[in-house]
């Protein structure tokens, strides 16, 4: 019964979280930017994937300097946990300027999982979804801290997912091009 209540509460926390970044991304940004700079980010904090699997972890994007179809633009995540898996995800992130300076930025990043001493997530083949908050500088260096979620979306029989908690900073950076 408790974990059918556990799941239940997810469930609906998920679907309020989305429901709420449905109604953000109907609006129009009054603060938003046409011509972002690319990012690059290194953070830490933790993870929580049960109690023998949980702990730190370390973790490094890089978000493009041009945004696709409104205020979408390409990202790519490398998270180590202390466990030492791996996940590398390619996905998109969408930018929701609430201020001149407080971003809002739901993002989704398939990607590839290895265990490593890890948890078994059951498929290596693992889904990140994430809400971001941060504050951006004149210069567009940014500080802020990510909630996400890992989970093979049930792939698998095998499901149980990681959620972890994340500071970053972020600093432009332009890889080839400006």
């Amino acid at each position: 019964m408790a974990i059918l209540k556990k799941r239940m509460f997810i469930f609906l926390a998920v679907k309020t979280i989305l429901v709420l970044s449905l109604f953000v991304m109907s609006t129009r940004s009054l603060y938003a930017i046409e011509n972002p700079v690319p990012l690059f980010s290194i953070g830490g904090g933790r993870l929580f994937a049960g109690p023998n699997h949980s702990g730190g972890i370390v973790q490094c994007e890089y978000k493009w300097g041009k945004y696709w179809c409104g205020h979408i633009r390409p990202q790519v995540t490398f998270a180590i946990p202390e466990m030492r898996s791996i996940f590398f995800g390619v996905g998109l992130a969408w930018e929701y300027y609430l201020t001149r300076k407080i971003v809002f930025s739901p993002n989704f990043s398939p990607g590839l999982y290895h265990r490593g001493e890890g948890r078994d997530l059951g498929y290596p083949l693992e889904f990140r979804s994430a809400l971001e908050a941060a504050y951006e500088f004149n210069n567009s260096a940014r500080i802020g801290t990510q909630f996400y979620h890992i989970s093979n979306g049930s792939l698998s029989d095998r499901n149980p997912g990681e959620n972890a908690w994340v500071i970053f900073i972020a600093f432009p950076f332009h890889f080839g091009y400006r």
